[in-house]
């Protein structure tokens, strides 16, 4: 049976994460990135995250040579997604990919915006590489609804993508109407 555990005094981040209630395994070995190979399952309820109590989190993956492929469904009032993904720490630059299905998130009632914010959306990231000013990435969005603050829009598909090369950085925006090509020598 799950033991609830004060996250946030472990982490001694009590902001982010507050009780934690879990429920499932760890099999495996090893305790650094090189040697570690291990599959975890885990149910987490009743668990507070950014001061929101999450109802039902699954979650599980395996993880090894530095590689770790896993599932995420989270199904509660405020925030339902399922999402799946690879992170590959072997590979230089790194390599992520996710894709997801976010049906709702109320981003206020989570605690991750002060004003009325809401989406849904299908995405799908690639990155490759983890600092910001090197990061090559693409990022698919296919039927997104946004509501702000009583505005609603939709919009069925918007791609974003960044490049960096000798000639310095790319950056793509394609939306439905608009059009935006960056291009130089800049940072983030």
């Amino acid at each position: 049976s799950p033991l609830p555990s004060p996250a946030g005094a472990f982490m001694d981040d009590r902001k982010t994460a507050q009780m934690l209630n879990f429920d499932g395994f760890i099999e495996g070995k090893g305790l650094t990135l090189e040697k570690a190979n291990f599959f975890t399952q885990a149910n987490i309820t009743n668990t507070g995250i950014y001061g929101y109590q999450y109802d039902s989190i699954f979650a599980k993956g395996r993880f090894a040579s530095k590689f770790f492929d896993g599932l995420l469904e989270v199904h509660d009032p405020f925030l339902d997604l399922v999402a799946n993904g690879t992170v590959d720490l072997a590979h230089k630059p790194e390599k992520i990919n996710v894709a997801a299905d976010i049906r709702k998130a109320n981003l206020r009632a989570i605690g991750f915006s002060k004003d009325t914010l809401e989406l849904s959306a299908k995405l799908n990231l690639q990155l490759l590489g983890l600092n910001l000013d090197s990061i090559d990435s693409d990022l698919d969005v296919r039927n997104l609804k946004v509501q702000y603050k009583g505005d609603q829009m939709d919009l069925d598909s918007v791609v974003f993508s960044t490049k960096n090369d000798d000639q310095g950085r790319l950056l793509k925006l394609r939306m439905p109407d608009l059009m935006v090509d960056l291009s130089g020598d800049f940072y983030y």
